[in-house]
């Protein structure tokens, strides 16, 4: 992975702990079912699948929307090109591959494989991440199950 940074003087250290915040939870992230990512969310942290009316508010109900992606409706992970940082944001660019394996957006599993590009944005307070937005995902992934 690529981890891109600011390096000015103002924002240094708060990158420097994000970026350290970020590579932690990322590492979560990818270890699938026994990651332990909730603990770098806020209690309120709020996440949102950009262009749908999807949103999860509080740790409990972003964890479950993260399980319900790479555990239910799929069996997937992120595969991380590169995070970027500047401050207490950041962004990864990913894809997003795996079979799906379970119910999603009305359509019962397929098994089929995918490889979905997307872009996460994030906001941290205290080195903790407060919100998640995803761009970029759902028209391209039902394309391939759908195709």
């Amino acid at each position: 992975m690529t981890v891109i940074g600011s390096q000015g003087p103002s924002g240094t250290s708060a990158a420097a702990a994000t970026r350290s915040m970020m590579k932690a939870y990322l590492d979560e992230i990818v270890a699938g079912p026994r990651g332990e990512f909730a603990e770098y969310f806020t209690d309120d942290v709020v996440m949102q699948i950009v262009g749908t009316d999807h949103e999860g508010r509080g740790r409990a109900a972003v964890e479950g929307m993260i399980r319900y992606f790479q555990e239910q409706a799929f069996d997937a992970r992120p595969e991380i090109r590169c995070l970027l940082v500047d401050g207490n944001r950041a962004a990864i660019d990913a894809d997003f591959v795996g079979q799906h394996i379970g119910e999603f957006a009305g359509r019962a599993a397929t098994g089929k494989r995918f490889r979905v590009p997307f872009m996460l944005f994030y906001e941290v307070a205290d080195t903790r991440i407060k919100s998640l937005r995803i761009s970029n995902l759902l028209d391209e992934l039902l394309r391939q199950l759908d195709g």
